[in-house]
């Protein structure tokens, strides 16, 4: 009895382990603790059998009695029992199941309950996509360039505008597009002229700006400090300035900036003009128009509320009707998605002090509110949000006009 209770023992055990191997990922192995009864069980029966005799076990017998001849130690039968058939056993091995780890490419937590973009760093063209609405009022070429015998005084421009600036990816290079438009209704009570069929004194003036081009952001956290830009500026205006005139008018516009650290960038922007336009005075001899050559340095910093502002000051070219300017552009965000932005500019003329000098004086300043898909208002460092154009559309400060 003592025999049976043995072996029964002895072979549940290596049922276990052995049966385990073949279904579990991590099998089960005895303590030595739980293997401390075996061993004295086992012990403790050899000793107590002394000069008594066990049968051997054969393949196909698996019996052993007293009257068997020969002496076995402990270490032939359990050799013996592991060279025989081993039956499958109720107990089943402890394991962590394959089912419950986690796939080598899941996501964070934090990303499953949220958009996948947001576990990406740059994320489609959608999400670098922002959408605006404000107001601008300005002062431009067309504002003191008077019709003659038409005009009864000077004036400036106000309206409303609204827009759209987007970036997208150009496979896996770090360069990227953009892609932007303007649409601006400016002078909703007509122009400061004499009622006339040729300047159309009550119509309100349309202005659009285009924008595309190619950039490259700085990424000062993994050490990557140079950031620029070039775009193609194009203007048409509907009913514009004091003459009423159809207006189409390009410039190149690029940028060039040193992340210094997280906060602070410093560089440079300017415009070349392409093309004059040659159709806007119907009458009289003012020369044609173009954009104005500008050459600019900046100071860009980046607040820990994760809002920036752009300062600079430059010179434009001697053939135009400016001087030197100066400008400032900001951004603070109100939410993830939503940002509050204002832009600036004044550009001193080169004419005498004066009526003419005066009169001759351009500015624009603008402010309303921003919305990006993607949830990129917040900038946490001076880089600004991966993916995002680099270059805001032009506008009447940025687009700046001459005879």
């Amino acid at each position: 009895m003592r025999k049976s209770l043995t072996f029964g023992l002895l072979a549940g055990m290596l049922a276990c382990t052995g049966a385990g191997r073949a279904v579990a990922q991590t099998p089960w192995t005895p303590s030595m603790e739980e293997q401390r009864p075996f061993t004295t069980m086992l012990t403790g029966y050899e000793e107590s059998a002394g000069a008594a005799s066990l049968s051997p076990l054969s393949a196909g017998q698996g019996t052993a009695g007293p009257d068997a001849a020969g002496p076995v130690s402990a270490s032939t039968v359990a050799a013996s029992i592991d060279a025989q058939p081993v039956p499958a056993s109720p107990v089943q091995p402890t394991f962590i199941p394959a089912s419950l780890a986690p796939p080598e490419d899941a996501k964070p937590e934090a990303c499953a309950a949220i958009p996948e973009h947001c576990c990406d760093d740059v994320g489609g063209w959608l999400y670098n996509t922002q959408v605006w609405f404000g107001g601008e009022a300005y002062k431009s070429a067309g504002d003191y360039l008077v019709p003659p015998g038409e005009a009864k005084g000077f004036m400036d421009s106000a309206g409303a505008v609204t827009g759209f600036n987007t970036g997208f990816g150009l496979g896996d290079s770090r360069v990227r597009a953009q892609l932007g438009a303007t649409y601006g209704a400016f002078d909703f009570k007509g122009r400061d002229t004499e009622p006339s069929s040729t300047f159309h004194d009550s119509s309100v003036e349309q202005q659009v700006f285009l924008t595309g081009g190619l950039y490259k952001r700085s990424d000062v956290k993994n050490d990557d400090r140079i950031s620029w830009g070039v775009v193609y500026d194009q203007f048409f205006g509907h009913q514009w300035g004091l003459w009423a005139g159809e207006v189409s008018l390009a410039q190149v516009r690029g940028i060039l900036g040193y992340a210094v650290d997280e906060c602070n960038e410093v560089g440079v922007w300017g415009t070349a003009h392409l093309g004059r336009d040659l159709s806007v005075f119907l009458v009289g001899t003012p020369p044609p128009i173009r954009a104005m050559d500008q050459a600019n340095i900046y100071w860009r910093h980046n607040y820990d509320f994760g809002g920036s502002t752009m300062l600079y000051i430059g010179a434009l070219d001697q053939a135009s009707v400016g001087s030197w300017q100066l400008g400032a552009l900001g951004e603070a965000p109100l939410s993830d998605r939503l940002s509050l932005y204002a832009n600036y500019t004044y550009v001193a003329p080169s004419s005498a002090s004066g009526p003419v000098g005066a009169n001759e004086v351009q500015w624009d300043i603008s402010v309303g509110l921003s919305y990006t898909l993607g949830a990129k208002s917040v900038a946490d460092t001076v880089s600004g949000q991966p993916g995002l154009p680099l270059l805001p559309v032009a506008n009447n400060g940025s687009f700046l006009i001459t005879q």
